[in-house]
């Protein structure tokens, strides 16, 4: 075979490799993430984006089963929190009228409850958003088990990382089901402003993408025999 011959199917041989790799990969960053939305408090809904969304998107007003996405089409997914909580709502801290999810919020006064999510999709990972903050100022949340994190509360009128959200990647077990504790952080109050709760992005595992280029070696070697 000649020499230009061999170079120009070399070329086409990386060129097809990328151009599968390239496109397993977009497979899963093209595919749209359900988002579901949770405001709890019960006095202003959320309506639009908060950490997570976009304008427009629809919330939950508070636990309950087959709970709608940010898209208000409804789902199997069901939200339900363990134990008798109160529900607040006040501007103080901050907390403007207009964001329906900092301005109130479920509380338990001296002890913690336990948010479970059940019908999820099993072993699955998801990106989960808390939201915990009270009108104090003082009133932060610490968030155990399936999500991990604390905030201090100190204000309310902007969305702060460790101030009035955690953010992390949770695993559903083998029967779609979620669980984090919520506790107080800096007062008598455990506080939950809301969740937001998403599909995490897949991303394409190194090994995959290593068969790929094997695949190309491959198809390189039997074209030169």
């Amino acid at each position: 075979m000649a020499k230009n011959s061999k170079s120009k199917m070399v070329t086409r041989v990386m060129a097809a490799a990328i151009a599968a790799a390239a496109m397993f990969s977009g497979i899963a960053s093209t595919q749209a993430a359900v988002l579901i939305n949770i405001d709890f408090g019960g006095q202003n809904l959320k309506t639009g984006a908060a950490v997570l969304g976009v304008s427009g998107d629809t919330w939950n007003n508070g636990a309950g089963s087959n709970l709608v996405n940010s898209a208000n089409v409804g789902t199997t997914v069901d939200v339900t929190l363990s134990a008798l909580v109160g529900f607040y709502g006040t501007s103080g801290g901050g907390a403007p009228t207009s964001d329906g999810l900092m301005f109130d919020y479920a509380n338990r006064n001296n002890d913690s409850f336990t948010v479970t999510l059940s019908d999820l999709a099993i072993n699955t990972t998801y990106d989960i958003v808390a939201y915990g903050a009270g009108d104090s100022g003082t009133q932060g949340s610490l968030f155990a088990g399936a999500l991990t994190g604390t905030t201090t509360g100190a204000q309310r009128t902007s969305y702060v990382s460790g101030v009035n959200y955690v953010r992390g990647l949770a695993t559903s077990n083998g029967s779609g089901v979620l669980t984090f504790t919520v506790s107080s952080n800096g007062s008598t109050y455990s506080v939950l402003n809301g969740l937001q709760i998403q599909d995490a992005p897949a991303i394409p595992e190194p090994a995959s993408l290593g068969l790929l280029g094997m695949g190309a070696l491959a198809l390189l070697a039997r074209r030169r025999k």
